[in-house]
């Protein structure tokens, strides 16, 4: 009894950090975030986006700082990411009737978004383990992915930008491809 107390005194320690509070609170906000997006609510859906990003933010600054950095944190912090991304674009782009994306664009980014996720589990099935290496490309769609979403909103209160979103769209579209090819052809 004691040994099972402490391996769960040792778990709760490992991973009950700031960090991985913060992450956890900006999953728990998401369902909120698309709800806002569903309802074409932009200017709360962008406060909530926000707040998300400044949560992203701390949760790595606060892991890094006061090292804090933890498995489920590693594994939590880009699942959070990826899920506030394709809340916006998945939402947006096929459910928002007043303010949306694209459909084009939130297809691609779905597709590759869901090849990725195939790609692991494949990966895992034939190998025993997940191994798929992060690729710059990948870092950097998903940077423009971010930033895509940061223009949408910030179309909604100035127009003017709109047309610099209509460039980033097709900029981000296209490295989501690029990157599909390049973890194909490596991992």
């Amino acid at each position: 009894m004691i040994i099972v107390y402490n391996i769960s005194m040792q778990i709760v320690k490992e991973n009950f950090t700031i960090p991985n509070c913060l992450t956890i609170s900006r999953i728990v906000l998401i369902p909120f975030f698309g709800y806002f997006i569903f309802e074409g609510e932009v200017k709360k859906a962008s406060l909530l986006f926000v707040a998300m990003a400044i949560s992203d933010f701390l949760d790595g600054f606060i892991a890094r700082k006061f090292n804090q950095i933890s498995r489920l944190g590693k594994f939590l912090d880009p699942l959070a990411d990826k899920m506030v991304i394709l809340t916006s674009i998945f939402v947006a782009g096929f459910f928002s009737v007043n303010y949306s994306i694209p459909f084009y664009f939130a297809t691609i980014i779905f597709i590759k978004e869901l090849y990725i996720l195939v790609g692991i589990v494949v990966i895992y099935m034939f190998r025993g383990r997940f191994n798929m290496k992060t690729l710059f490309i990948g870092k950097i769609t998903m940077f423009f992915e971010y930033l895509t979403v940061v223009l949408f909103f910030i179309a909604f209160y100035w127009s003017s930008v709109h047309s610099i979103l209509i460039v980033f769209y097709f900029i981000t579209g296209l490295l989501a491809i690029l990157s599909m090819v390049l973890y194909t052809i490596r991992n």
